[in-house]
C-alpha cells in the first residue's frame, strides 16, 4: 500500500469502514501513521445511520484523515439526508458530490434539491428538507 501513495500528490481514498469502534480507530491511526489513509469517503448507508457516520468521521478526523462526503447515486431523499449529516461535521475537507438527483429520470420528491453555481444547497424545510412524492413512489414501487 505504501508503494501506491509514496511520492504521489493525489490522495488515496478509503471507502470501506463498516466496522466501528476501537478496531476502526486502531486501523486508521495505523494507516495514517504509514501515510496510507489520507482521505475517507463517508456514506450513510455504508455506516448504517447518521449517528454511526458521525462516529466514523470523528474517529477518522482524530487520526488526521481528511473527510469526503461520498459520491452517491441516490434520489433527493437520500442526498438530502446525507447533506443534513455532512452539514453537522466540523470539517469536510474534500466536500461532497451529491449529483444523484440530477441523473434520475424521475425523482421521488415534490421539491428537488437546489443546484446553483456548481453547488448543491442544503434544504431548509422541516425534517431532511425535501417532501416525498407518494404518487411517484407508488408508481415506481415494485409490484408483485
Amino acid at each position: 500500500m505504501d508503494s501506491l501513495v509514496r511520492g504521489k500528490t493525489i490522495p488515496l481514498a478509503f471507502r470501506k469502514t463498516e466496522v466501528l469502534g476501537k478496531f476502526v480507530a486502531d486501523v486508521l491511526v495505523l494507516l495514517h501513521g504509514s501515510e496510507q489513509a489520507q482521505k475517507l469517503s463517508l456514506k450513510l448507508c455504508k455506516h448504517g445511520s447518521a449517528h454511526n457516520l458521525k462516529r466514523v468521521a470523528g474517529i477518522a478526523a482524530a487520526a488526521g484523515v481528511e473527510l469526503y462526503g461520498g459520491c452517491l447515486l441516490e434520489s433527493s431523499i437520500g442526498a438530502a439526508g446525507h447533506l443534513q449529516v455532512f452539514a453537522t461535521l466540523p470539517r469536510l475537507e474534500w466536500g461532497t458530490e451529491q449529483f444523484g438527483p440530477k441523473i434520475l429520470v424521475e425523482d421521488l420528491v415534490t421539491d428537488s434539491l437546489v443546484y446553483r453555481d456548481f453547488k448543491v444547497h442544503l434544504p431548509d424545510a422541516p425534517g431532511i428538507g425535501v417532501t416525498p412524492d407518494p404518487d411517484i413512489i407508488d408508481k415506481l414501487a415494485k409490484k408483485d
